[in-house]
Parts: C-alpha cells; structure tokens; sequence
C-alpha cells in the first residue's frame, strides 16, 4: 500500500480546480486529501465534503480536519502529515508533507496551488522554508493504516 505521501506525488502536475476530485484531471487542495483516503479504504469511494466557499471562514477547514484526521504536534510534522496553512486572515489551504526531491534530509509541502488570477495552477510542491513554516497553523496525521510503523 502507497503512502499518502507516494500518493501525492502521483497527483503531481495535476491541473488545479475547484472542488476537483480527478487525480490526472482536476484536483483543488481538499480534492488531494479526498482522493488520498479514498485510495487508502479509509472513505467510502464516494465520500466528498463539498459546497465550501473559495474564500476562507473561521473554523470550517480546522473542523473539517478535526472530524475526520488525528491531531498531532508540530514537532512531530513528518511526510505523509496533513496540513492547514493560512495565507491572510483564516485557516484557508491544505497540503501533506513529503520529503524535498532534491535533498529528502529536507521537508516539502505537496500541494494542489493557485495564485489569484493564475491560469496555470496545478499540484506542485513547496519546500518548507521559514515563510511556509509560518503558515502552517495544524498538523494532522491520516487515521493509522498499513503503511504507518
């Protein structure tokens, strides 16, 4: 069984849409996370949390996460985690931890991106530099499955 992290990675390059669920076609941050536990079993294949606005609210992403992901400490941020990031004001975005592709002593944020008004967002990743770290208001960690030790 694939890590969420091996998973991720296979969702690289994939066209950035909201509320898209298609790996290879159409995928937003929350899209990510979906497809990732529908291939892990740890959903029904048609489990989907929908209807959310493009700009964030309060609490709506952290209770989401709280329901259905394990909390876990920053310090304990490895690849495969989940993570809620916040750009301006509120909690708004989503990505897994992976390990940087040029040197994996060093983390990466997976993630499915877009820039206002950009036209050619996609899922790409991030290294976690200092300005990404402090974006980065929760970790989570998928229910335990096969790939965990």
């Amino acid at each position: 069984m694939r890590s969420p992290e091996e998973i991720a990675w296979s969702y690289m390059g994939t066209p950035f849409g909201h509320q898209g669920r298609k790996p290879g076609e159409l995928l937003d941050c929350a899209g990510v996370l979906i497809c990732i536990a529908r291939e892990l079993q740890l959903c029904a294949p048609d489990f989907d949390v929908v209807n959310y606005a493009q700009q964030p609210d309060k609490t709506s992403i952290h209770d989401a996460c709280d329901k259905y992901l394990i909390p876990v400490r920053r310090s304990e941020m490895a690849p495969s985690c989940v993570v809620t990031m916040e750009w301006d004001r509120w909690p708004q975005h989503l990505g897994i931890i992976g390990r940087y592709p040029s040197n994996p002593d060093l983390l990466c944020v997976i993630h499915a991106f877009a820039r206002q008004g950009e036209t050619d967002a996609r899922v790409t990743y991030h290294r976690l530099a200092p300005h990404i770290q402090s974006c980065i208001k929760r970790v989570y960690k998928f229910p335990e499955v096969a790939w965990q030790h």
